[in-house]
């Protein structure tokens, strides 16, 4: 019998990559210390797409301090910059430059 060709060969190799891969990762949940949070965005820096798994799950979750937005530029300015962004305070997420 003839083995399949090596390009037939490559998705196969590409999948068990990737449940490697996201077998191996952290999981929702998981407690981490800061070094290994430093670890893991410094190593998410240096890759060419580091928005999601092999598998097209999302890698990264953005997240809002209201308290610390407040601190810095008053609740109007995130009032202001929710609306221009169709978003409300409960919805999260929004992004505000600073000017």
């Amino acid at each position: 019998a003839e083995s399949p060709a090596p390009s037939a060969r490559l998705p196969k190799l590409r999948d068990m990559f990737a449940s490697r891969a996201c077998r191996s990762a952290v999981m929702i949940g998981t407690a981490l210390e800061k070094p290994q949070m430093r670890t893991i965005v410094g190593r998410l820096s240096q890759l060419d797409q580091p928005w999601n798994c092999p598998h097209g799950r999302p890698t990264l979750r953005h997240l809002l301090d209201l308290k610390a937005l407040n601190e810095m530029h008053g609740p109007k300015h995130f009032a202001s910059c929710a609306a221009a962004n169709g978003a409300s305070e409960e919805a999260g997420g929004v992004t505000c430059r600073r000017d």
